[in-house]
């Protein structure tokens, strides 16, 4: 790479406006030009005084192939007539009360901070010192770092980069201005060019059947949550809102107070924010549906066989695409940036840089240090390893992470990717430069604090809205028990409850009996009273099938029933006790030497006592709880009620008890694996890690999935179908996801101490860290078994009640 003294940035946002600085306090170069094709800087942070447009060509947005090329004229310098309206998806996700989802600290640059301003909205939400802010500091943060020092001579705004180009040694860069009637073309050229664009603009619609007729039927029907502009565009609108990320779960909430109740959540079967989780869908009003398999009319059937009728709007909070149609050298790949070498220099050609191109929680101090190093490496003040190593790199992380997004994905690893970036970068020469400090992990700290202040806020408006509607029903069926007293039913079918939206309880379980676990077991199976969902509301505490099977498993696993054999056959036999000692003193004896170490893997095998699935005992549940849970199973398999003879009724539910009991054996299968496994590392014996490795199920592949079982395995379509059926179940492994996103070599999200503390040994703390992966397949694989006999258990039960519903119609038809 030759001297590099003209320089050219796409993009005036945030990471643009840092790099600005990082470029001009080098003073290594003669032109620094910023083209920024909005009106000011800011990038995403910067508001529309328009309204947004409608989303066209939904297809195209699907198959992420809406951001085209603008064609050149074939004559520069030119002037045309005003372009036609092409999208060019300029639009921001700006709406008026929007706030940062990310605390002050993290947001801010090493020297430049956001000032101490917050709105009376995020002080209500998070108290006087809420680290969050309104959108305006942020933008007036970002233009205010262009507008200084002079920096704003470098910008030219309302000007596009239409086509970048490499012609011999230099980059052409082909630009349109945009003006009143006609467009101003022209070509300047420049040693380097660095993309700071972002990746927050084009957005991603999936490929949905009927989509297309149901936006045409209704324009602006279907829209993205880029161009959500607040709530009172949806009063009294019944609307579906795709997505389990940030933005979705920020927009159903807010719908709360505008929409039609409850807000329909497409959020199951999809990942929730690394960051964020999925705490917001908990909230009463919000209804979590699963993927969306097709709509008719206005009519929206889920892949679960639900659906949801006269849909007014559908919100798509379900991410970008990213999209460089001026630079044809660079061909996206999966949504990523390929060839980069630390996600900032093209490793083709170092003259090409990149600021932004991650997935990542500190964003803006990433793209200080990108910046910096970018302006570095132009300057020819920082060494990079040759082309070669950098290529390795790519190749090293896309076989660790994947090549897709989550190639670009820092977490956890943010202190390692920063000093790496600081250490190419080098120290300023002769105080000139910008100084990179070392990575502070109060930077993390602040950023995760602000996360769990975001999870804590939504749990007490879950709570708050919880308390409210256990107030509203205690009222309306106090009022009902008054209107019915002593009036006869003579309704054949008794009374229908209303639906209400499901709703996965946050409270603590209750601290677990003193009382022997049978005799508990025998109390809450006396209490059952299985006919209830078919009669009126009651204010008695009840549990579900899946809390009797979760304390059957409890039993059998926190058993030694060894032991519990012996003591009856003592009991019963008193002359066997001395029996069994003089065997016992016979055997050790004359075995001990053949069977030594046998007999010491067993011993240490017994010690082991995990309690996988960490199922609690049954507590007894407010009926808020056992309405919604089983108004979920009615929800679920609502057409078996119309469409469905009675034996093919019967056939579903021995089918779930079938399955329940398949789960529960692999459930068993795993507690011995696990046993075993430890007790062989901690013996540093040999063989069953092998064992294990064959008989556990690998899950399909790290982070893509979640059912135990090899893609192309036999089992995978019916084990897929119960997928389907999970539910409100999904947030109940979001735990095993996050354990299958972990990086082997750095487990720092998931302790198995959590899962092993009720043991009487410890884990070796020398443990390799593939048996620690080991371990944690196992455990992973019992926990999702445990989920999937719960869910069986359930639903076997819902189609019993069906069965007992069709009989006692039949009997009360016969009279």
């Amino acid at each position: 790479m030759g001297a590099v003294k003209r320089v050219a940035v796409i993009g005036a946002g945030p990471g643009g406006a840092i790099t600005i600085d990082a470029l001009a306090r080098e003073k290594a170069f003669d032109v620094i030009r910023v083209f920024e094709r909005r009106e000011a800087a800011g990038g995403c942070w910067i508001g529309d005084k328009a309204p947004p447009p409608h989303l066209s060509n939904l297809s195209a947005l699907a198959d992420r192939t809406a951001d085209r090329p603008v064609p050149v004229p074939e004559t520069l310098p030119a002037k045309t007539p005003k372009q036609a309206a092409v999208p060019r998806f300029t639009e921001t996700g700006i709406y008026p009360y929007l706030e940062t989802n990310v605390a002050d600290l993290p947001m801010t640059f090493s020297e430049e901070t956001f000032p101490a301003v917050r709105s009376e909205n995020s002080i209500a939400l998070h108290g006087p010192e809420t680290p969050f802010r309104h959108w305006t500091v942020v933008r007036d943060f970002v233009q205010g770092l262009v507008n200084r020092k002079g920096y704003q001579d470098f910008v030219s705004y309302n000007t596009t980069v239409e086509l970048a180009e490499k012609v011999g040694d230099e980059w052409k860069l082909t630009l349109r201005k945009e003006g009143g009637d006609e467009d101003e073309w022209w070509v300047e050229y420049f040693d380097a060019v660095i993309v700071a664009t972002g990746h927050y603009w084009v957005p991603y619609i999936p490929s949905i059947e009927g989509l297309d007729e149901f936006e045409k039927a209704r324009p602006g029907s279907v829209t993205h949550s880029k161009l959500f502009r607040g709530r009172e565009d949806y009063r009294d609108k019944r609307v579906v809102v795709v997505g389990a990320s940030v933005s979705g779960a920020d927009i159903s909430v807010d719908l709360l107070k505008t929409a039609q109740l409850p807000v329909y959540s497409v959020v199951n079967g999809r990942k929730p924010n690394l960051y964020f989780g999925d705490a917001a869908f908990d909230h009463p009003h919000i209804s979590r549906r699963a993927t969306i398999a097709r709509i008719e009319g206005r009519t929206v059937h889920f892949i679960d066989g639900t659906s949801v009728v006269d849909v007014d709007h559908i919100i798509f909070a379900t991410g970008f695409t990213w999209t460089l149609p001026f630079l044809p050298s660079v061909k996206i790949r999966n949504n990523r940036v390929p060839g980069l070498y630390q996600h900032v220099v093209y490793h083709r050609d170092p003259t090409l840089m990149f600021i932004g191109a991650v997935a990542a929680g500190l964003t803006f101090k990433i793209f200080e240090w990108q910046g910096v190093l970018a302006a570095r490496v132009l300057a020819g003040r920082a060494k990079l390893p040759p082309a070669e190593e950098q290529a390795k790199w790519e190749a090293d992380r896309t076989a660790l992470m994947g090549d897709d997004m989550r190639f670009c994905l820092v977490h956890p690893h943010f202190e390692e990717y920063f000093e790496t970036l600081r250490n190419l970068a080098g120290e300023p020469e002769n105080g000139v430069g910008r100084v990179l400090p070392k990575f502070d992990l109060e930077w993390l700290d602040v950023f995760m604090d602000g996360l769990e202040m975001r999870r804590k806020m939504w749990l007490r408006l879950n709570a708050k809205a919880r308390e409210e509607l256990e107030r509203q029903l205690k009222f309306s069926t106090t009022e009902l028990e008054v209107k019915l007293k002593g009036t006869h039913v003579s309704s054949a079918n008794g009374f229908e409850t209303e639906k209400v939206p499901i709703v996965t309880a946050v409270d603590a379980p209750q601290e677990p009996s003193k009382a022997p676990a049978t005799s508990r077991l025998g109390r809450r199976i006396k209490e059952l009273d299985i006919m209830g969902v078919l009669g009126g509301p009651k204010i008695i505490p009840d549990f579900l099938a899946s809390d009797v099977a979760g304390f059957m498993l409890h039993v059998v696993l926190g058993t030694d029933w060894s032991k519990v054999f012996w003591a009856r056959l003592f009991r019963a036999i008193p002359v066997s006790q001395t029996i069994s000692e003089n065997l016992s003193t016979f055997w050790t004896a004359f075995w001990q030497e053949r069977w030594y170490k046998e007999d010491l893997l067993e011993e240490r095998a017994k010690k082991w006592n995990p309690h996988l699935y960490k199922s609690p005992a049954p507590r007894l549940r407010t009926y808020r709880e056992i309405l919604n849970r089983q108004q979920a199973l009615k929800n679920c398999c609502d057409a078996q009620l119309q469409n469905l003879e009675t034996r093919d009724v019967a056939k579903n539910m021995v089918l779930q008890v079938a399955l329940a009991f398949c789960w529960a054996w692999a459930l068993f299968k795993d507690h011995v694996a696990i046993v075993w496994l430890l007790a062989e590392i901690e013996n540093q014996s040999e063989g069953y890690r092998e064992k294990i490795e064959e008989t556990v199920p690998p899950v399909v592949r790290k982070g893509e999935g979640i059912m135990p079982v090899a893609r192309n395995d036999r089992s995978h379509g019916c084990l897929n179908r119960i997928q389907r059926r999970i539910g409100r179940g999904q947030s109940l492994i979001n735990r095993f996801v996050q354990l299958e996103l972990c990086d082997i070599e750095k487990d720092d999200i998931w302790n198995e101490t959590v899962w092993l503390q009720e043991k009487d040994g410890d884990i070796p703390a020398d443990m390799p860290d593939e048996d620690r992966f080991l371990v944690n397949r196992v455990v992973f694989s019992a926990g999702l078994s445990w989920i999937m006999v719960s869910i069986s258990c359930d639903f076997a039960t819902f189609y019993l009640f069906v069965l007992l519903l069709r009989l006692r119609s039949y009997v009360a038809g016969s009279f």
